[in-house]
């Protein structure tokens, strides 16, 4: 697979700046000395007006017309991504996952394109022979209307003998057989406010503790119309 100065790490997120170029925020107290939290119209979530890759504001980065392994994470704090190409390949996938936040995949996915929640992360693979010399390609998010569409463009400009490949099958893991459970745990997500007791106590308390090497199912019951519940 597309290694060495092919294989790169891009750090997505959206963020909004000052006048002065620090980063804008709009919590109640900017302080945060007294009264914590964001202002009512940004309690579904924070939205950005500059997309980042890697702390850079819309880059562009050349390649040779071979593959690249893009090791992807959506750094933002509410923002989903629908990642796609523009203009797509002729031919072939778009992007080819090879891989998520569990590693690995058993086989290679295509995808047109490619949704990624905020904290996700995807290992995929960009083939930029399909393109020609002296093409720009725009990676952008399909979900985005406002300034968040164009994420960053790739500019092929030199061509080069590509000696990558990749497995149709990328890994072996045991499946678990959900009837091998011995116990099955239900979680129920919901969204509402923080309404007394300390953080530290809710986040050192734990919710469930099951045995090393137990088989357990666990379903996860969302309660709430809440983009930004888990």
């Amino acid at each position: 697979m597309p290694a060495g100065e092919k294989e790169i790490a891009l750090m997505i997120c959206d963020r909004s700046f000052d006048a002065d170029g620090s980063l804008l925020y709009p919590s109640i107290d900017s302080s945060l000395a007294g009264h914590l939290g964001v202002s009512h119209e940004y309690m579904g979530g924070v939205l950005g007006d500059v997309m980042l890759v890697n702390g850079a504001p819309w880059p562009r980065l050349e390649v040779f017309n071979t593959r690249y392994r893009l090791r992807i994470l959506n750094a933002s704090n509410a923002r989903n991504l629908e990642l796609s190409l523009e203009p797509s390949p002729k031919d072939g996938p778009v992007l080819l996952q090879i891989g998520s936040d569990g590693g690995l995949l058993e086989k290679p996915v295509p995808h047109r394109s490619l949704p990624i929640a905020p904290a996700e992360k995807f290992d995929i693979i960009v083939d930029f022979s399909q393109y020609n010399i002296g093409t720009s390609i725009t990676l952008r998010n399909k979900q985005a209307t406002d300034n968040g569409a164009d994420i960053m463009r790739f500019d092929v400009v030199r061509r080069e003998k590509d000696d990558s490949s990749i497995p149709e099958k990328l890994s072996d893991f045991e499946r678990s057989d959900p009837h091998d459970a011995v116990t099955t745990r239900l979680f129920d997500f919901s969204y509402g406010p923080w309404t007394g007791s300390s953080l530290s106590r809710f986040l050192c308390s734990v919710a469930e503790d099951p045995a090393p090497r137990s088989k357990e199912a666990c379903r996860h019951d969302i309660s709430s119309s809440s983009h930004n519940a888990p």
